[in-house]
């Protein structure tokens, strides 16, 4: 009797733990293969098979407590509704990663928030939060957290929770309206990513000199924050590797890149949608770059200190006024994919073809004369050439 009360303890023991493995959240590779449901009652229908839900945009103002029925549910988007709370249900989601909260009525996010042990990524940003609860701290997964657009928010207690997630390393403060850094940032030692974009009042100097004191930061963002230049002091950020000064339509872009100068990790560089008609010799200074980001601009020239960009592997140029592929191209002997979609480009030089590792070029069809096509085809055998032009307006 002894013996089969054993055997049968030992059998309920392995279905427990094969039941657990089920429930394990599946790789990004699988989950890339998922499907995503957007529709509630045909996502309950098969609430065993959902992974991803998406009920962005639905005016949403509650959220069934049916849906810890979905329990291998790893990824839930309830961006851009009317949610006000959340239902409790949702924080029996074991395999829950991707949490999507952003532009809703939420005026306080629970405690039970907490429970959600294997989230990723939290997005909280344009909400009514004031403050965030300090059982924040303990979900040990949590890599990314945006609280974008929430100028209320009390910096003196939303940090305390923070700086004790050992795992986050990306942070969007983005659109808080902030004049200079908060300075319990410098609390969360892991940080490698930090949005600062839409913050225009800030002091930057003041910022950079202290953020530096954190010396983790890897990628900065400072989209639309009508910058003029950037001061000096960014060069104290000595890890960072990824710089996006995007959207601001009135820097100094020769000033900028200056400044970038001292950052010798420096790889990649978002100066998209700058309002430039042309990328100025200071780019030659920055020799490690791998990416450069230049779409919509204006630009018309292309400085030939382009080709000390040894380590260049990929360039956006696409919606630009650039009308040939001159010899300086041919230069950027490690370039990968060039992109130069929606220019009046009508000329390439036979020199592309030095270009061995290109796998990518992007080119405008209307502009070029078939004949061309025909020699950047035999010029690039073993390069993707894609042929593209923009939607024609409707009349």
């Amino acid at each position: 009797m002894k013996r089969i009360q054993t055997l049968t303890t030992l059998v309920i023991a392995i279905f427990m733990f094969l039941g657990v493995k089920a429930q394990r959240p599946i790789s990004e590779e699988e989950l890339a293969d998922q499907k995503v449901y957007t529709d509630y009652d045909k996502a309950m229908k098969k609430a065993s098979e959902v992974y991803i839900l998406d009920l962005s945009g639905q005016e949403l103002t509650a959220i069934p407590k049916s849906i810890n029925r979905m329990r291998k549910l790893q990824v839930l988007i309830l961006s851009n509704n009317r949610l006000v709370n959340l239902n409790p249900s949702v924080y029996k989601l074991k395999n829950l990663q991707v949490l999507a909260l952003d532009s809703n009525y939420i005026k306080q996010l629970p405690a039970e928030i907490s429970k959600l042990a294997n989230l990723e990524e939290l997005y909280l940003g344009y909400n009514k939060l004031t403050t965030l609860p300090q059982e924040l701290s303990q979900m040990e997964s949590l890599e990314t957290l945006s609280l974008k657009g929430m100028p209320k928010l009390d910096m003196n207690t939303v940090f305390r929770p923070l700086s004790q997630i050992p795992t986050l390393t990306a942070l969007d403060l983005s659109y808080c309206d902030f004049d200079t850094i908060p300075w319990q940032v410098a609390n969360i030692q892991t940080l490698q990513t930090l949005n600062l974009s839409g913050n225009p009042s800030m002091e930057w100097d003041t910022s950079f000199r202290f953020l530096a004191q954190t010396n983790t930061i890897e990628t900065l963002i400072l989209s639309d924050n009508k910058l003029r230049s950037l001061p000096q002091s960014i060069g104290l950020l000595n890890m960072l590797n990824t710089v996006d000064i995007s959207d601001n339509q009135k820097i100094n872009i020769s000033e900028a890149i200056n400044a970038l100068k001292p950052l010798y990790r420096l790889e990649v560089l978002d100066i998209s949608n700058c309002g430039l008609d042309r990328i100025p010799k200071e780019i030659g200074g920055l020799k490690n770059l791998t990416e450069l980001y230049a779409h919509d601009n204006e630009i018309e020239k292309i400085s030939p200190n382009i080709s000390n960009l040894d380590e260049l592997e990929i360039f956006n140029l696409r919606n630009n006024s650039l009308t040939e592929i001159d010899e300086t191209f041919s230069d950027l002997q490690n370039l990968e994919e060039l992109y130069l979609y929606n220019n009046p480009i009508n000329y390439v030089t036979e020199d592309i073809k030095d270009l061995k590792d290109l796998k990518i070029l992007e080119l405008p069809s209307s502009t070029l004369e078939k004949t061309l096509k025909k020699n950047l085809k035999k010029w690039l055998p073993d390069t993707k050439i894609i042929y593209k032009d923009p939607p024609k307006k409707k009349k």
